[in-house]
């Protein structure tokens, strides 16, 4: 049951308990527990492993080398089971909040990327002035945004319904990147947004 209606959120096609990658660095594996509970996890396989090693915890094991891709992909730590849901009306609340919203960060409360996002839009644009919306007890939410942006990983920055990455990578980049650049400030001015 759930099992196939998660995969088909992921829109990929689905063989045994395995997707097939959203995009060349990803990999989403569903996992059947012993209690019957569905999880998963997102391998990613590019050089830096996703977010930087420095700044990532200690894995527990080893990082796992995916065959045919041949970097070391680090272990992402999968959101609760899911639930089926109606994916229509999950996908049109994300999208809704992606059109409306000039900078919208999708994030967990345990996140420290996601704090650091936020520390830093805080300080270049205040408090009142970006949206975030909290996924941690959402999986559902965090399946559609892995179908609209093509990751589940947290934070999910979006600027004038451009998706620009996660705190160090995805998107255009990621935010401390963009940030480093200069580009974020023009993202944000060009989105009508006014910096402190």
């Amino acid at each position: 049951g759930n099992t196939k209606f998660l995969a088909a959120a992921f829109q990929p096609g689905l063989t045994g308990l395995k997707v097939s990658p959203i995009n060349t660095s990803t990999r989403i594996t569903f996992v059947v527990g012993k209690n019957g509970s569905l999880s998963w996890s997102k391998l990613r396989s590019d050089a830096n492993g996703g977010e930087p090693a420095e700044s990532s915890p200690k894995p527990a094991r080893a990082p796992l080398n995916i065959a045919g891709l041949g970097a070391p992909a680090k272990r992402v730590a999968p959101p609760p089971p899911i639930e089926e849901y109606d994916i229509m009306a999950v996908r049109a609340v994300v999208q809704k909040y992606i059109d409306t919203e000039s900078v919208l960060m999708f994030r967990t409360s345990t996140c420290r990327f996601c704090d650091r996002v936020n520390q830093l839009f805080t300080e270049k644009v205040g408090t009142g002035h970006f949206r975030t919306v909290d996924v941690s007890d959402r999986p559902d939410m965090r399946a559609e945004l892995a179908v609209i942006s093509g990751r589940t990983s947290v934070p999910a920055v979006f600027i004038k319904g451009e998706f620009i990455g996660g705190a160090n990578d995805g998107g255009m980049g990621g935010v401390v990147p963009l940030n480093g650049s200069g580009e974020l400030d023009r993202l944000l001015t060009q989105a009508g947004v006014t910096l402190l």
